[in-house]
């Protein structure tokens, strides 16, 4: 049989339900706020989004070269002086050290790092730890080399992070590992 805590009075037993209802209520009205600001950034309240399409085809830019006729180089036309390497020309120690040193779990996840989010939220935000490290995959670097970030006041960093973390995801769904490390070595 339920029996009234002989310590706890009927007012303050009402009063702690009001406080925990309206917890609830205000924890309830946080996570819809939150679902309707990241579905706005995925429709594109924010500004387009690349498709997966337009994500298959990005190209790093790189240098025209100029031959003669006698095909010796005469000149470079660029708007970034850059040379894209290939899969087969990157060294393993290479691969293994920028994952090391960038992205621990790269092979793990699919674009984005929910793990590194929350180590960011506690000890970066919570606990004024500025060595924390960031929260961004190689992945969501790419995503920042290729398109960069816009400035939309005092919400910019969420609105951007939440951009990079769509983009991030479609990238994985169109290249394998090795390109989207290939394709971060060459931005």
């Amino acid at each position: 049989l339920y029996q009234k805590h002989p310590l706890m009075h009927d007012k303050t037993r009402r009063r702690l339900k009001k406080i925990l209802i309206g917890i609830g209520i205000s924890l309830s009205a946080v996570v819809i706020l939150l679902a309707v600001f990241c579905l706005s950034v995925y429709f594109g309240a924010f500004g387009k989004l690349p498709d997966k399409n337009e994500l298959a085809s990005i190209n790093n830019e790189e240098a025209s070269l100029v031959y003669s006729a006698d095909n010796i180089l005469i000149g470079e036309f660029f708007a970034q002086n850059r040379t894209n390497i290939h899969l087969m020309d990157i060294p393993v120690h290479l691969k293994n050290a920028l994952i090391a040193t960038e992205d621990k779990r790269f092979f793990r996840h699919k674009g984005f790092d929910t793990r590194s989010y929350f180590r960011v939220f506690l000890k970066s935000i919570m606990l004024g730890d500025k060595s924390g490290g960031g929260g961004s995959t190689l992945t969501q670097q790419l995503v920042k080399n290729l398109y960069g970030r816009n400035d939309y006041g005092f919400i910019s960093m969420p609105v951007n992070k939440i951009k990079e973390i769509i983009i991030a995801t479609r990238i994985e769904q169109v290249y394998s590992k090795d390109e989207v490390l290939l394709l971060y070595l060459n931005s």
